[in-house]
């Protein structure tokens, strides 16, 4: 497992799974803002194992206040029972599309669209996560966050 470092300044935390070859490895990211943690990105089912140890070295997965799902591949929201099972009750941001997807896991979260809250979220800080749609990437709905 690679050590985890901040990314910048912010505690913006780069979560690396298993493979060694960074042009292959699956990221994914949590951002500690206060007594706030945001995780960007599931990982696929077989990098979970480092990933749910990554997170829990910076915060519990009860702690986690959002998941932002920027697109539904099934390989990574699978792990959404996962973490379900490892106490996450946090919100899901997503766009609306991906609803009918990730109510297949009965998981009985809330859901926080972007594509209706003007793409952004603020946070308690004031810091602001902008969201953008990627139309022409492959799942409809899909979106980049920034901030």
């Amino acid at each position: 497992m690679l050590a985890i470092n901040p990314l910048i300044e912010g505690k913006i935390y780069q979560l690396t799974g298993k493979r060694s070859d960074p042009l292959y490895a699956n990221h994914s990211y949590l951002l500690i803002d206060g007594k706030q943690a945001i995780l960007f990105g599931l990982p696929n089912a077989h990098e979970y194992d480092v990933l749910i140890r990554q997170i829990e070295s910076l915060v519990s997965i009860v702690h986690i206040d959002y998941l932002v799902i920027m697109q539904p591949d099934i390989p990574s929201t699978h792990v959404l029972s996962h973490l379900l099972d490892k106490g996450f009750k946090g919100k899901i941001i997503t766009h609306r599309k991906h609803k009918p997807h990730l109510d297949a896991y009965n998981h009985g979260l809330t859901y926080y669209f972007v594509s209706e809250n003007q793409s952004r979220l603020m946070l308690k800080s004031k810091r602001v996560i902008r969201f953008i749609e990627t139309p022409f990437i492959h799942y409809p709905g899909s979106f980049i966050a920034y901030d």
